[in-house]
């Protein structure tokens, strides 16, 4: 350890991912894919929402993403 590291408080860690069921993620999609809709600004900006990996994407157009979506740990 260097000198001018040894008064630096300690890092908190990362939020770990979300192991959440089939079912949570489904529910998940649904709720993202209803807030898009009632939205007057991201239902002008989106194109569409999908569920992939456990992460929601946020499309603009098919080949342009706008925003990936981890669900994390409450932990």
């Amino acid at each position: 350890m260097r000198w001018c590291h040894r008064h630096w408080p300690q890092r908190t860690a990362r939020p770990k991912k979300a192991r959440l069921s089939p079912e949570a993620l489904q529910r998940l999609h649904a709720r993202a894919e209803r807030f898009v809709k009632e939205s007057a600004i991201l239902w002008e900006l989106l194109d569409d929402v999908q569920l992939a990996q456990g992460r929601l994407y946020l499309w603009r157009q098919p080949e342009d993403l706008m925003a990936r979506i981890t669900p994390l740990a409450l932990e």
